[in-house]
């Protein structure tokens, strides 16, 4: 992709599209989720799962914290052409995204119980709630972290001091 002759409009658009879909999979899967549990006729397990999507969304919502800025300034690197800094900063949102979600998530999964009977849930839905959040924590951690690592090699964003 050129950002030099690119016009703008085209080049937001192949920006954007990948995050609406990304948002789109994320709802497909939370409404594949309340069909199925809905199938076994338990209005606590949909609960639970009611209760359990905002604090996944917030989960989220710190990788799009990080993402967004992490682009940003990217982007500004990539248009000064600084490939120095644009790797440092795709290291700084890389490992920034990790560590903020692993504080983030043990910080939810440590006060759920409080924070699903602060919305008013029984204890039942608490229940269901704590599952539903700590295996959606527990398979991101080994599943998508472990494909993420493989995926794109960490190590290689370490900058050494040569000018790539």
């Amino acid at each position: 992709m050129d950002f030099d002759t690119s016009k703008p409009g085209k080049l937001m658009l192949n920006m954007c599209i990948p995050s609406v879909i990304t948002i789109l999979v994320m709802q497909i899967y939370h409404m594949a989720d309340v069909f199925f549990i809905g199938k076994l006729d338990s209005p606590a397990m949909v609960s639970g799962l009611s209760l359990a999507s905002p604090i996944i969304a917030i989960l989220s919502t710190v990788g799009v914290l990080v993402g967004g800025g992490g682009c940003a300034a990217l982007a500004m690197a990539l248009g000064r052409k600084d490939d120095i800094s644009a790797k440092r900063i795709v290291a700084f949102s890389f490992w920034s995204s990790i560590g903020l979600g692993a504080i983030v998530g043990v910080l939810l999964l440590a006060f759920t119980d409080k924070l699903v009977s602060f919305f008013g849930a029984s204890s039942e839905a608490s229940l269901y709630c704590r599952h539903i959040t700590a295996s959606r924590e527990i398979i991101s951690s080994l599943v998508a972290r472990p494909k993420l690592f493989k995926l794109f090699n960490p190590t290689s964003l370490f900058v050494s001091k040569e000018k790539s």
